[in-house]
């Protein structure tokens, strides 16, 4: 086997390896995300966290700007654009953000900083893109929505997110 051969085995090692972990990260994180908001949420806040409905308001699902995009936006259709982001965006996306972001830039600013404050961290910015950036700037919510008990139950269920996604990762280091 030629060296050539050889790094481009062990590149494709490397890059099933990091998307194995980034699964495996997002399917135990979003396992934790959903017992949070399922469970735990509604005992703190009276109902449940709704990411999904967070998305259909964030992309217009049902009205007639994403109407323009998809066809049959409301309804069954709609649903499963917006499950489907979600399944996509705590599977992989933010897993792979962790892995390929948070991770390294932490290792080059704090290069002490455990893997439990990086995970927490991460989720508090995962926090911030939710009810900020998404919440306010796409679905036009008040910012954190007022930091009411809904934004408070979201800031915890990312926390352990962001925790869950590192302590994955972390083990299989």
């Amino acid at each position: 086997m030629s060296v050539a051969t050889f790094e481009k085995s062990t590149s494709s090692l490397s890059l099933w390896k990091t998307l194995v972990t980034a699964f495996l990260a997002g399917a135990v994180s979003l396992t934790v995300w959903e017992i949070w908001a399922t469970v735990f949420a509604p005992l703190y806040m009276g109902g449940e966290l709704q990411p999904v409905g967070l998305v259909k308001s964030a992309l217009g699902i049902g009205d007639q700007t994403f109407a323009a995009y998809f066809a049959a936006s409301s309804g069954a259709f709609g649903n499963a654009v917006a499950n489907a982001i979600h399944l996509l965006t705590g599977l992989l996306l933010y897993p792979l953000g962790y892995l390929l972001i948070a991770r390294p830039v932490a290792r080059v600013v704090l290069p002490r900083l455990s893997w439990l404050a990086v995970g927490a961290v991460y989720g508090v910015a995962l926090y911030v893109f939710a009810m900020y950036i998404m919440a306010h700037f796409f679905a036009g919510f008040p910012p954190f929505f007022g930091f009411n008990a809904l934004s408070q139950a979201s800031l915890i269920g990312h926390v352990a997110l962001g925790l869950a996604i590192a302590g994955v990762i972390e083990a299989r280091d």
